[in-house]
């Protein structure tokens, strides 16, 4: 299933990073086994944190966010 914007429009995975890219899927695929029709934002989210090598969980950190809280909840 592609991945859509609320508009219905199809997201193009290739302007996106290979990190952005693999967290999409990763989050897409939890929805699928969650049988659920959406990625949500919170999933993308953890995901995001959750990336080996990725940037996010570091930068919420450095701005002060309690990231074992965020995985969490």
């Amino acid at each position: 299933m592609p991945l859509t914007t609320h508009s219905g429009e199809v997201m193009r995975l290739d302007k996106f990073t290979i990190k952005a890219q693999e967290a999409l899927q990763e989050a897409q695929s939890r929805t699928e086994a969650d049988e659920r029709q959406e990625v949500t934002v919170e999933q993308l989210l953890l995901v995001l944190i959750g990336q080996d090598g990725g940037i996010v969980g570091p930068v919420l950190q450095r701005i002060g966010a309690n990231v074992k809280l965020l995985k969490g909840q």
